[in-house]
């Protein structure tokens, strides 16, 4: 268990930053985006019910940067994006209007074209739009091909989703959704999908060595091609006391007095003339 926290409700989406060593999820019961490293520690709370209302689907462009979601919200359901810090400047809608979306499930990229995907289990419909949400094409609709499509994936030539009717999980061509076919029948139920290859998890970002100088959460942000520009956020955990540096908006770690940060696990540790004392 990698963590296991109070306050958790309804976990719909998991994330994996390789180059931080960042988990991200989805909340919906909280109606939160939240990140914690690898190993459990220093899990922060990123974006709140300010900006979800029913968030589902979460993928992460450590490359650029940005991560995207989509939200079913009753009113206003949509594809969002933001900076992987959750700059509040960078939140955006880039996907909405019912004709486009409207009960949005899974979510993913390809890196090679540089487009998002995702499911639409009301539209019956599965598309396609460049990262900033123009040039959306639909691919496969109808409920003959797509009656609840769920989760979603990509690797090279080929997309992969789930169907909850269906109860199965298929494949097709990304650029056309021609030659569907079933790759694993009598499956119930698929609310994720991971596919792993070489191209979208080989790249290095300025988090990628040495936690990219962050005591705690190194998280990046667009730019990353000039590693010298700590094209990164230094953050903290939810719990940890912390000042800003006004220059560079990174989050200082700080021990309360009589504790001190521990250099090899950056947890705040009694300073040893405390202990003396007692």
């Amino acid at each position: 268990v990698v963590a296991q926290y109070h306050h958790m409700v309804r976990v719909e989406s998991l994330a994996f930053d390789w180059t931080g060593g960042n988990l991200y999820w989805i909340d919906s019961g909280n109606k939160a985006i939240e990140v914690v490293r690898k190993d459990g520690n220093y899990r922060r709370e990123l974006i709140n019910s300010t900006h979800l209302d029913k968030p589902r689907g979460l993928v992460l462009d450590p490359h650029y940067g940005y991560m995207y979601w989509t939200d079913w919200s009753n009113s206003n359901p949509r594809i969002m994006k933001s900076t992987m810090d959750a700059n509040e400047s960078t939140i955006q809608t880039i996907i909405n209007g019912k004709d486009n979306v409207y009960w949005p499930n899974g979510i993913t990229i390809d890196h090679r074209s540089m487009r998002i995907y995702w499911t639409d289990a009301h539209l019956d419909r599965i598309s396609s739009a460049n990262l900033d949400g123009s040039d959306i094409k639909p691919l496969i609709q109808g409920t003959y091909f797509a009656p609840h499509p769920y989760a979603i994936g990509i690797y090279k030539d080929k997309i992969y989703w789930s169907d909850w009717l269906k109860r199965g999980i298929f494949s097709a061509d990304k650029r056309t959704g021609h030659g569907i076919i079933e790759v694993k029948a009598n499956i119930t139920d698929v609310m994720d999908l991971k596919i792993l290859d070489y191209l979208s998890q080989h790249e290095v970002t300025a988090c990628s060595s040495s936690n990219g100088g962050c005591s705690q959460l190194c998280l990046p942000k667009p730019g990353i091609f000039d590693l010298t520009k700590k094209n990164r956020t230094c953050k903290c955990g939810e719990m940890m006391p912390r000042s800003i540096n006004p220059d560079s908006g990174d989050e200082r770690c700080t021990c309360p007095p009589g504790e001190s940060l521990d250099k090899t696990n950056y947890f705040c540790v009694k300073d040893a003339r405390s202990e003396e004392r007692r």
